[in-house]
């Protein structure tokens, strides 16, 4: 989606929530920090909250949240708004599935949202809803699957927490449910929960599997994954089967349990990632409750961003075979990018996954995260033996592979201290080491790209469609705003939209109905000032002149063309009007 179609999006948003008494109502019962929460770590700052930018990849926090306008502003890429379009850009949703949502988490009834603004994803949200209990009340009968999560030693209460359920081994159990309920087969295909086979039948997706459904950040249920039931198991069909992808599921962007753990990993500022939905309910079982799981994909660039926003601190947990070594190798590269402290849980060599450790004993979990070592240190020991010997060639090249960690590092001291440690664990000199990381072919040159792209805004597009002229008077009327001083702003000199700003201001207003004005307003009043009135008195200068500059281009522009259409006393009017302003 371009930059000019999302912020189409939030100015229909904003145009269409004020004017519904019924938004109102939703943003009145939900005020904006506790929505945005869910998604942000806020920070006091004064009467409002900052945080990182969750729209553009930034280090220092120049979103600002306001609870007394109850809405948002991003300094850094200039976008802002309020409960409803954060959810629609975050979400990537449409304004008639933002309005379900929070006005399911607000407790208000839709009466009055028609049929025609109901559009596809919210019938996909209700497919899922009724999947959910359909598989539910199918493992209560079903009892051969019950006796494997107990053997599994997967409690009830977890079960139930997370909505475990059980898909029958039949080819269209589910789908004449739904049916049954008034959905429309076409929809029940759409949402993936079924397929249509080559006579054009209408089939489940899962069959003879246990199901754990997928939460968006919101809590809503957006898709499934599919465990073959063991005594099902012929080999012939994949041990997991995820929903595809589907105008409410991006297997990109949602770990599996971060919905139900995110307040823990706020509070925590650390995150334990799992391979897995089994590895995430028996660690959040253990009473690991700060945990997730990525959702049918090797873990993202996307999945990460998501959580740099509320800690600062991995716990990397992954499979101790050599695919889970390679993913956590992949994963660091990622996290490295973004400033993560990363630490690995390892466990005893007799476990498979963390499944059979806590099955065991949740203490042996615990006891692993509390000593978790940091990943570079792990990572180095698993590639190079302490008696390597590098005049071996594969010694050598075991070496190159740790160096390559050490190259995708973006902190010179952090690399510094990785040197350090190999030094002393290789006994290799540190100049040599450098002069071996020097030497090495530049492979992550693509994940560098990848990783800058992805969330990241073009902020220079974006701040360059603010002229000069309208910057000096936002930051005037900020002073304004802050300080009650509205003297020394000549209404003359600031541009039109921003006169009609400094009315409202004088007079106590803190919104407009006209959403151009309300932007404005919105930047004003979130930006703060701690200018004193010396430093005022200049910007009110520089406003004056800056005027007289946008006045005197738009006469000389204005010149050059009625003179080209042959239009010379309109043209020697202006250049009169030019001459006066000089």
């Amino acid at each position: 989606m371009s930059n000019s179609a999302k912020d189409k999006i939030v100015l229909e948003c904003l145009v269409r929530t004020m004017s519904d008494p019924v938004i109102e109502q939703i943003k009145e019962k939900l005020p904006v920090q506790e929505v945005l929460k869910n998604y942000l770590q806020l920070t006091p700052a004064g009467r409002n909250f900052k945080a990182r930018c969750p729209f553009h990849n930034e280090k220092t926090a120049s979103f600002i949240v306001s609870p007394d306008r109850n809405s948002w502003h991003c300094f850094g890429c200039g976008l802002h708004g309020d409960i409803f379009s954060f959810v629609m850009k975050h979400e990537n949703i449409e304004f008639a599935e933002a309005l379900k949502i929070l006005a399911e988490k607000a407790g208000v009834e839709l009466r009055r949202l028609k049929p025609a603004d109901y559009k596809v994803a919210g019938v996909l949200y209700d497919l899922h809803e009724a999947a959910v209990a359909f598989f539910r009340e199918r493992l209560m009968t079903a009892a051969p699957v019950q006796e494997y999560l107990q053997k599994r030693k997967l409690l009830s209460q977890t079960i139930a927490e997370f909505s475990v359920g059980w898909a029958p081994n039949e080819p269209e159990a589910l789908s004449m449910f739904l049916m049954g309920k008034g959905f429309a087969p076409e929809d029940i295909v759409r949402s993936g929960l079924a397929f249509k086979n080559d006579r054009g039948m209408v089939i489940d997706r899962f069959r003879g599997r246990v199901m754990f459904p997928i939460h968006n950040h919101l809590g809503k249920v957006v898709a499934f994954t599919g465990r073959i039931f063991p005594p099902l198991d012929t080999g012939e069909v994949g041990k997991y089967v995820n929903s595809p992808e589907s105008p409410i599921f991006n297997k990109s962007r949602i770990l599996y349990g971060y919905w139900k753990t995110k307040d823990e990993i706020r509070k925590s500022n650390k995150a334990m990632l799992v391979e897995g939905q089994m590895d995430m309910l028996m660690s959040y079982q253990a009473g690991i409750k700060n945990v997730a799981a990525s959702s049918g994909t090797a873990l993202t660039v996307e999945h990460l961003i998501s959580l740099r926003r509320v800690a600062e601190e991995l716990l990397f947990s992954f499979d101790m075979d050599d695919a889970g070594w390679a993913a956590a190798e992949k994963a660091l590269a990622i996290a490295a990018h973004l400033d993560f402290a990363v630490r690995f849980v390892t466990l005893p060599e007799r476990f498979k996954d963390i499944a059979d450790a806590v099955a065991e004993d949740p203490q042996i979990l615990q006891d692993a995260v509390s000593h978790a070592v940091p990943a570079f240190e792990a990572l180095m020991r698993r590639h190079i033996s302490p008696t390597a010997n590098f005049s071996n060639r594969e010694d050598v090249r075991q070496l190159r592979a740790v160096l390559q960690i050490i190259s995708r590092t973006t902190s010179s001291v952090e690399r510094g201290n990785m040197m350090r440690i190999l030094a002393n664990y290789t006994g290799l000199p540190e100049i040599r080491l450098q002069e071996e990381l020097l030497n090495l072919p530049a492979i992550s040159q693509n994940e560098n790209s990848e990783v800058t792209a992805i969330g990241h805004e073009d902020v220079s597009t974006r701040q360059s469609r603010k002229d000069r002229w309208s910057m000096i008077a936002s930051e005037l009327l900020s002073y304004g705003a802050q300080s009650g001083d509205y003297d020394i702003i000549r209404e003359e000199d600031l541009p039109p939209l921003y006169q009609r700003v400094l009315n409202i201001l004088k007079e106590g207003g803190k919104s407009s109905p006209d959403p151009q004005v309300d932007e404005v307003l919105n930047e004003v009043l979130l930006r703060g000032s701690t200018m004193n009135k010396e430093e005022a008195e200049g910007i009110s200068q520089q406003l004056s002149r800056e005027r007289l500059r946008v006045r005197r281009e738009a006469l000389i522009s204005a010149i050059k063309r009625a003179e080209s259409v042959g239009q010379f006393e309109e043209a020697t009017r202006l250049l009169e009007e030019l001459q006066q302003l000089k």
